[in-house]
């Protein structure tokens, strides 16, 4: 019996209570997290790997804020791409590209992207632009499209394109052929910009639900937690923490997770949580019933 964060310890640093996250009453807006790991071994503790994209190339991305912050980095970028010499003017595209794309504006991305590749096709042959390519497929949910650009044959031997190439295989329907994987290199995307780590969070939780590996789903639940989720991440995040639970044997929390969905906004999580929980409690009572007939 350990202590367990809740989301509430993991926003305000509040780390002074010695209760569980059971004996807590969490308003229903609130998530409430079960991640299993020990602070040694905390997914934080980067390890070196070999990279497409340097983390320091998504800093101005990360730093964005505001509507004022974005539209002032968008004038800049653009600026950049206008006023880059000849020779350099490819790789201004493809830094505003990635500007678009670590801010979750994958359709923008892919303009840009795309008008490069009609300029000159040979740019395909690059993995820096297939993987932004793949990166914005992925956002916009051209799933097939987007596991394409990560099966090049250039992004074999390198961490961050392994990562992606999974992601690919998970959100074609191959989540468990992909947990390794995620599992193996999931340390690549807490570098990335908020929205783009949101995103690949919640695939990567997926895909070790997939092989029903608790630990591993509620370790990222605790690092998407640590965003600061909003909205609809809300609703999505615990309807996750419902499967956690449930695949942990915590049913009650499962119930009640889910019924704190059921409350939210997001209208497709509200839906997969009311079967879930219908099923779960349906379930428990078929299970009572039959034990009571065997005493």
């Amino acid at each position: 019996f350990f202590k367990q964060k809740t989301a509430y310890e993991i926003v305000s640093r509040d780390w002074s209570s010695d209760v569980c996250s059971s004996d807590l009453k969490v308003p229903p807006t609130l998530l409430t997290l079960t991640p299993q790991a020990q602070a040694n071994s905390r997914i934080g503790s980067f390890r070196q790997v070999s990279r497409i994209f340097q983390p320091d190339s998504w800093r101005i991305a990360r730093r964005i804020q505001t509507l004022s912050d974005f539209n002032k980095e968008n004038a800049a970028a653009l600026d950049k791409v206008a006023d880059a010499q000849p020779g350099n003017k490819m790789q201004a595209r493809l830094d505003y590209a990635q500007f678009l794309v670590g801010n979750d504006m994958g359709y923008e991305g892919l303009g840009v992207l795309d008008t490069m590749a009609l300029l000159d096709p040979a740019v395909e042959n690059r993995a820096d632009f297939r993987m932004l390519r793949g990166a914005a497929n992925f956002l916009v949910d051209r799933d097939e499209e987007a596991e394409k650009d990560f099966s090049y044959q250039a992004f074999n031997d390198n961490d961050e394109s392994e990562f992606w190439r999974a992601v690919g295989q998970a959100i074609t329907g191959k989540e468990r052929q992909a947990a390794p994987m995620l599992k193996a290199k999931g340390d690549i995307f807490r570098t990335y910009p908020r929205a783009l780590k949101m995103r690949l969070g919640e695939v990567v939780v997926n895909s070790a639900l997939s092989v029903a590996d608790t630990p591993m789903a509620s370790r990222y639940l605790e690092v998407l937690a640590e965003e600061k989720p909003v909205g609809n991440e809300i609703d999505r995040l615990a309807l996750l923490e419902g499967k956690v639970h449930q695949l942990s044997g915590n049913f009650d929390q499962a119930v009640s997770a889910w019924e704190a969905v059921e409350k939210g906004n997001h209208r497709p999580s509200m839906a997969e949580a009311t079967v879930l929980r219908a099923n779960l409690l349906l379930l428990r009572e078929e299970v009572r019933v039959i034990i009571e007939k065997a005493v």
